[in-house]
């Protein structure tokens, strides 16, 4: 975990300077975790009832970015029946931090400060919409996340200790740290149900099902040739809007967008290794098709409902009635550029990744029946 910091830090001061406001920012950083797990040790104090918490039968969203797993997430948490992190929970994960900090959220709220993520960058965020519970590991410096929400995307070497959190040797640490975020939410929300979108842990999933045995995984995938080039048109526009390219420079993006290119491939190749391959995770995960959100939806919905073992309310049962009718006529909001902009040829990639162009063409020429 230190020795990612220690990337960060020289991404930061070679791409944009020592005197720049990102390496600034990045000076800050150990500053901003060392509040974190105060605040996280303060909650045994202050907010003891946590510890006493359980965890049960919690539901992980995994597959690779872009493949639909956004919106599955917010799907099953539009009426707000099941445990959820809005993204200022995210960035204080200690219920200690939460107390000191409501009031500036809601104030940021009230003026409008609280866009993280415009929509043009391909994934509108803000301090009160729902995200992902993977970036509960950026308290950790343990995901992938951390190349993406800070400049370390632009480190001249690899960072492969971010992406094989099965191999870890802090891989328990990291994990007990996770659930009792989890613990703390529940404590905070009342609501018992997790619904976890974590998509960079299908890299820790063995890690995931060890500490949880009654969990259940879904797992969305899609075309590659879809995700893949979607997933770096996103990393494209966040750095623009962040950073701006030109101050990035044409080299840093490059090699980030190679690098980021093969942990996608890995990221592939282990998750579909180990779903089928592996005792722990028999009758655990389900597949879903990215496809059949649009052509199947209402069957998919009530197979993933039954897979999961939870009871739909009659207001969420609406909802997936209202939704069906939408799919019917979704369209794309955001741009998606060719890989070739990225210095990657489709051959490359149909080569890399022929195990998953199988698996798609196979099941689309199941619904073409």
């Amino acid at each position: 975990m230190i020795k990612t910091y220690f990337k960060l830090v020289k991404a930061s001061a070679s791409t944009f300077g020592i005197l720049s406001a990102d390496f600034a920012k990045t000076l800050g950083v150990p500053f901003y975790l060392m509040f974190t797990h105060l605040c996280l040790f303060l909650d045994n104090i202050f907010f003891p009832g946590y510890k006493k918490v359980e965890i049960k039968n919690p539901i992980f969203i995994i597959g690779h970015p872009r493949s639909g797993t956004t919106f599955f997430h917010r799907l099953m948490l539009k009426t707000d029946e099941f445990n959820s992190f809005k993204a200022w929970h995210l960035q204080f994960p200690s219920l200690t931090a939460r107390k000191l900090m409501k009031g500036n959220v809601e104030r940021r709220i009230k003026n409008g400060k609280h866009v993280m993520f415009p929509p043009e960058t391909g994934h509108h965020t803000r301090l009160d919409t729902v995200e992902e519970e993977e970036q509960l590991f950026l308290h950790m410096t343990d995901s992938q996340f951390v190349s993406i929400i800070f400049s370390l995307a632009f480190y001249s070497g690899d960072f492969d200790e971010l992406l094989y959190n099965d191999s870890q040797a802090h891989r328990k640490a990291s994990i007990r740290h996770f659930k009792n975020c989890l613990k703390r939410h529940i404590y905070y929300t009342g609501k018992t149900q997790v619904m976890a979108r974590c998509n960079f842990s299908a890299m820790r999933i063995k890690t995931l099902a060890e500490a949880f045995p009654d969990a259940k995984f879904v797992y969305i995938y899609r075309s590659p040739l879809e995700t893949i080039p979607s997933h770096l048109s996103l990393n494209y526009h966040v750095f623009d809007y962040k950073w701006g390219l030109d101050n990035i420079g044409e080299e840093s993006m490059m090699r980030y967008f190679d690098r980021r290119y093969r942990y996608n491939v890995e990221f592939y190749k282990y998750m579909e290794n180990i779903v089928g391959n592996t005792d722990l995770l028999k009758d655990r995960v389900i597949d879903i098709f990215y496809d059949d959100f649009l052509f199947n939806f209402e069957p998919t919905i009530k197979r993933v409902r039954e897979f999961m073992g939870i009871e739909f309310s009659e207001e969420m049962e609406k909802v997936i009635e209202e939704q069906a009718e939408k799919q019917k006529s979704y369209k794309r909001k955001h741009k998606n550029y060719d890989l070739e902009k990225f210095g990657i040829k489709e051959e490359r990639l149909r080569k890399d990744l022929d195990f998953m162009f199988e698996k798609v063409e196979k099941k689309r020429a199941e619904l073409a029946k």
